[in-house]
Parts: C-alpha cells; structure tokens; sequence
C-alpha cells in the first residue's frame, strides 16, 4: 500500500556465506544424523532410494550434492522435488511436486528428507506408498528449522490412529507404535509406526506389512545431535553482528538509508556499504 517498509532493513538470509558455507554444513549434519539413525537400525544410507523435498534451494541442493558422493548408484537414487524445477537435470530424477514423479520411482522411494518448511506431501500419498510401494520400509526426515514440514502426513496418521477400524485406500489395516532406539546409547531417534494391510480380496488375511519411520518425531533430524558446528554458527553471528552495527553505524551518521531489505552481498555489504557494479562484499573477500 505505500510502496516501501516502515524502516531500512539489513538481511544476512542470502550472503554467500550462509548459502554456501552454511548451507553445505548444515547438509552434511543432517545425512550424518540420518546416516546414524539407519545404521542404529542395520541399514545403510547408500542403498537408499532418496527423494529430496526442496532439491533446489540451497540446502536442499547441497544434499543433493552429499549424496552423489554416498549412494551406489546417484543417478538412479536420487530424487529431486522442488517447485523451481523448470527443466530438470538429466543427472538424475526431478520433478515439481510427489504426484508428478513417475509411478515407480515413487514406489521404490525408501528415505524423504524434507527441507522446504512447508508441508509438501499428504495422507493419500502415503497410503498409496503403503498400498503399492516396493520397500517394506520408508523413513522421513525433517532437514528444517521449521516444524512444518510433514504436518499433513501427522495429521493423516492422528485420524487414521482414532478410528475404529481404519482403512487404508479400501484395505482394512492393523496399526502398531513402537521408539525407534539406539541400542548402544537407548537414545531413542523416533517412532515407527507398523501397518499391517489386508488383501484386497478380504479373504487372504493382513498379508501386507510395511513400515513408516519419522526420524526425531519430525523435528529437525541434525537436532537430535549437535546440529551445526558452532565454528559455522559463530561466522553467521559475527556477519549478523557487523550487519546490525552497520546498520546503525549508517543510521546514526544521518544517512537517508532506503525504506527497503537490502541483502549483504547483494546490494550491501557485510557493513551495509553499497555495493557498486557487483563490486565484492567485505563478508566475501575476507572468506
């Protein structure tokens, strides 16, 4: 309505440091935590069948890279979905959205690590996994600061776990709790939920078991751990520290500083002096 903010802002949201450095950390605490948590439970995260929620921003991008270096075979096993995708890459599958992935890759899916903090998949896209999917288990993992990220998919499960006699897409289906725990600590890295799914025919019994697993309850899996390393976090707060100090630095001199969010390394430096014809920002002469 009035064309610009209240008052100037400087943002750090996008500096090359924190899509970059950051962000690739960030990555690696979160494969670390899942890795662990799959090889407390006998299984290795090479052999996955991963899809990433958000392949294309930055973090997202970064684990897409990760795992290149720890899957057997990348190009068959990685899954990217991220609203950006425009045209996908030909090194390995991506799409915009779950529904648009060719049928059976989304059926040989076994690990979804969610990092786009909003919720991207719904019930009818599990039920139709645990209907027809070719892996007896498949485990998400949250790489958000957000806690939004499976908030459908929690949702689904809260109602389908009050009913009576729930059904699953037509098939009657028998449902089972249990942690998740680390033999060795007993720290417990989640909770599996059981399906045990009727035929169609209703004649052959609950013949079908697969498994769901919601790694650190959907809460950022890195969390379960130590997160990022506080060499990196403090690097961001000693960028958020001059930016702020630029700020008022600027404000204090009488600078008629624009109404608007100037991004360092952007339009602005590490000090929110502006930069002029892509001239390099302090922040990243001094990395």
């Amino acid at each position: 309505n009035h064309g610009s903010l209240s008052f100037p802002a400087f943002s750090i949201a996008i500096s090359r440091h924190k899509v970059e450095v950051e962000a690739r950390e960030i990555a690696m605490s979160i494969l670390n935590a899942i890795e662990y948590s799959l090889v407390a439970t006998g299984r290795l995260l090479s052999r996955r069948n991963v899809m990433v929620l958000g392949s294309r921003g930055a973090i997202g991008g970064q684990i897409v890279t990760s795992l290149y270096g720890r899957s057997v075979h990348p190009a068959r096993q990685i899954v990217g979905v991220d609203l950006k995708v425009k045209t996908p890459t030909q090194a390995h599958v991506e799409a915009t959205s779950w529904q648009e992935v060719d049928q059976p890759v989304r059926r040989r899916t076994d690990l979804v690590i969610g990092v786009t903090g909003e919720s991207v998949l719904r019930g009818d896209d599990l039920a139709e996994w645990l209907c027809e999917g070719e892996r007896g288990e498949i485990v998400f993992a949250s790489g958000s600061t957000k806690t939004s990220e499976f908030t459908d998919l929690a949702e689904w499960l809260d109602a389908l776990l009050k009913e009576e006699s729930p059904r699953i897409n037509g098939r009657a289906a028998r449902i089972t709790v249990t942690e998740l725990t680390d033999a060795i600590s007993a720290r417990c890295l989640g909770h599996r939920y059981i399906f045990d799914l009727a035929g169609v025919d209703r004649m052959s019994g609950f013949n079908q078991r697969r498994s769901v697993v919601f790694l650190a309850n959907m809460m950022p899996v890195n969390f379960m751990f130590y997160g990022v390393a506080t060499e990196v976090i403090d690097e961001v707060l000693a960028q958020l520290t001059s930016c702020s100090l630029g700020l008022h630095e600027r404000a204090r001199n009488g600078e008629d500083l624009p109404r608007m969010l100037q991004a360092v390394d952007r339009e602005i430096d590490v000090l929110g002096q502006p930069l002029v014809n892509g001239a390099k920002s302090v922040s990243n002469a001094r990395e």
